[in-house]
């Protein structure tokens, strides 16, 4: 049996990509499985030792830059724009829908001929969806994002296409893995699909970090990027100077446009020296850049139905590094905090509710420690990527069996 595990993102970029791997490694130890990832043309992406350990094979598919390979880079483009062009007159989404990363996936896929496809990303549903209906293979597909509503970063073609794609595909698909369980009862009712995991985003067990005694609070903000987006950096800051004088705010991403913008915001604020913008960190030390700090922020705002819907890796990673949250009152962030039990909900877009928060935790130091303790032991005992794996191998060996039987 040969199983190709499929994404648009490098193998070292999205840990839940490699975890789908291992995943299907634990149901199937005798398959031949192949990790089939994308990188720019040139670059030199590192893959997550876990893969070799697992005897996952990578082979990566490299795409064009206008840099490294111009003349290929706009071919790629010409197809993007005539995949969009023949989306907007026919309806019909292809791979080239959804931009250079995606072009080519199909031809890829099928030139591994894989007894079952396991699809991560939107960029990768369509040719996953392609080739499994032609073949009848199972098809896997990991839900990680509500694709069609990503919010300010995504266009609207996108958008729409996603939504023709997520209606006329998912109710198709064999087993769906899901983010949370609001995102998992919108795929049952909404998109009519048949079977769906809710598959945490949760580290690997790590040591207890030990936590270093001092007077103040140390707030952490992480994201992908350092930006003034839907994720709600700007609530934390507006919050500061509502709070002691010993809280201090650290933030940490790669670099964006905003950088000077958040800094003149903390000047005019009155809270320059109690802001702090670290470099970005690597996926695989997410936990240890987490446990310097006292309160993880998860501070989505409403608007896109992404942030409604899904819970994000810094959340568990927070969990996992012994932090309280504070989190927004996102339903799918208020849902897993109140089963944790490790920490508190402010109400999204309301900086003084947020500096509420913080405050009543700043003159409590025992409700802290509680909310502290009750985040690692959730990790120690749910929370963590060993027992994940357990669940999902378990999942994915159910659905290609009963697809395989009918």
């Amino acid at each position: 049996m040969k199983i190709l595990v499929v994404t648009s993102y490098p193998a070292g970029a999205e840990p839940r990509a490699v975890r789908n791997a291992l995943a299907v490694r634990r149901a199937f130890p005798k398959a031949e499985i192949v990790f089939v990832d994308r990188a720019a043309h040139g670059v030199n992406t590192s893959a997550p030792l876990t893969l070799a350990d697992a005897r996952v094979v990578r082979a990566t598919l490299a795409f064009p830059t206008l840099k490294s390979a111009p003349l290929r880079r706009l071919l790629s483009a010409a197809i993007t724009e005539a995949a969009r062009w023949r989306y907007r007159t026919t309806g019909k989404v292809s791979e080239g829908v959804f931009g250079p990363t995606a072009v080519g996936l199909l031809r890829n896929i099928a030139h591994h001929r894989p007894d079952m496809v396991v699809a991560h990303t939107i960029q990768a549903l369509p040719a996953a969806l392609s080739y499994c209906r032609r073949t009848a293979a199972p098809l896997i597909f990991d839900v990680f994002e509500y694709y069609s509503e990503m919010g300010d970063s995504q266009r609207p073609i996108e958008s729409a296409a996603t939504k023709r794609l997520e209606r006329d595909g998912y109710r198709d698909i064999e087993l769906l893995l899901a983010t949370s369980d609001e995102l998992a009862d919108v795929l049952y009712r909404e998109y009519e699909a048949k079977n769906v995991l809710v598959s945490l985003n949760v580290p690997p067990l790590e040591a207890a970090p030990k936590h270093r005694a001092h007077e103040g609070l140390r707030l952490y903000w992480r994201n992908s990027q350092v930006a003034l987006s839907q994720r709600g950096l700007r609530d934390a800051l507006e919050a500061l100077p509502n709070t002691p004088a010993n809280v201090e705010l650290f933030i940490q991403g790669r670099p964006s446009d905003d950088i000077d913008e958040i800094q003149r915001i903390a000047a005019h604020l009155g809270v320059a020296e109690r802001v702090h913008i670290l470099p970005a960190f690597s996926v695989g030390d997410a936990v240890q850049a987490a446990s310097s700090y006292d309160i993880g922020l998860c501070l989505e705002q409403p608007g896109p139905r992404n942030h409604e819907l899904t819970i994000s890796n810094k959340f568990f990673d927070y969990h996992m590094a012994g932090l309280a949250v504070i989190s927004s009152d996102m339903p799918s962030l208020a849902t897993a905090l109140g089963i944790t039990g490790g920490g508190m909900i402010y109400r999204a877009g309301s900086p003084r509710d947020l500096a509420r928060a913080i405050c009543a935790l700043h003159a409590d130091r025992a409700r802290l420690d509680g909310y502290r303790t009750a985040a690692r032991r959730f990790a120690e005992t749910r929370g963590n990527l060993e027992l994940e794996l357990d669940r999902v191998s378990s999942a994915i060996l159910t659905a290609a069996t009963i697809r395989s039987s009918a």
